[in-house]
């Protein structure tokens, strides 16, 4: 009897063993394949930013051969793409098996990318008297009226379409030198806090002042700006 008993833990240590065995050697199976997905990930975002930089300097050389109807065409498209870069980095970002060094060197080229299409944007302004409003938006982790200032800022970009630009810098990122560069000229200390053509605002702004001081920068006013007129 007591054999018997023991004959059957014994078999019951052999098939939990078996079970954790399988069961290791699936999740293996699973985490190789996010692996190789995240991977994939990596190099599809690699080449969407190097794309946008060698497009950058193709909309540079129309800025400066003075082609500016094809610079403007081609500018804000290349914006969409460079929001479409940052949203895929998001959700690169919430996989817990992402590389976080390599994560944050994307970041950093993203930021570098966004820097690069707002002097760009600033140089079409001298060159091609392009009546377009350029926005820097600065951000923390911790602030708590950051999320609202984003989808204002969100909203009003989908109003003014290409006459409005704006960057989103994520200031408690430590890893891009040029960030402390930036929040340092724009003596940025609150967040969010926002730039529109060099001058600063600090804290929350709603969307009906933002608009109003907007509309005070162009010359021919946008179609939001009469709105408020009539």
């Amino acid at each position: 009897m007591r054999k018997i008993k023991k004959s059957r833990y014994i078999l019951a240590g052999i098939l939990t063993a078996m079970i954790f065995v399988v069961g290791l050697m699936v999740g293996l199976v699973i985490e190789g394949k996010r692996v190789q997905f995240i991977d994939g990930y990596s190099k599809e975002l690699k080449l969407d930013i190097g794309s946008l930089q060698l497009q950058y300097a193709f909309i540079d050389q129309l800025a400066q051969a003075g082609n500016c109807g094809a610079f403007t065409k081609s500018f804000d498209k290349n914006l969409e793409k460079l929001e479409a870069t940052r949203l895929k980095l998001v959700s690169y970002q919430a996989d817990a098996t992402v590389n976080r060094h390599e994560f944050n060197l994307l970041r950093r080229n993203y930021i570098l990318s966004q820097v690069e299409y707002w002097l760009l944007s600033i140089k079409a302004k001298r060159l091609c008297g392009t009546d377009v409003v350029n926005v820097l938006y600065f951000f923390s982790k911790d602030c708590s009226r950051c999320d609202d200032q984003s989808f204002v800022l969100t909203f009003l970009k989908q109003k003014f379409r290409d006459r409005l630009f704006v960057f989103g810098f994520d200031a408690s990122f430590e890893d891009e030198p040029l960030l402390s560069l930036m929040t340092a000229t724009y003596n940025v200390t609150a967040y969010p806090t926002v730039i529109i053509e060099g001058s600063s605002y600090a804290d929350f702004m709603s969307k009906e002042n933002l608009t109003e001081t907007l509309c005070g920068l162009y010359v021919d006013k946008p179609g939001e700006c009469r709105k408020g007129q009539e």
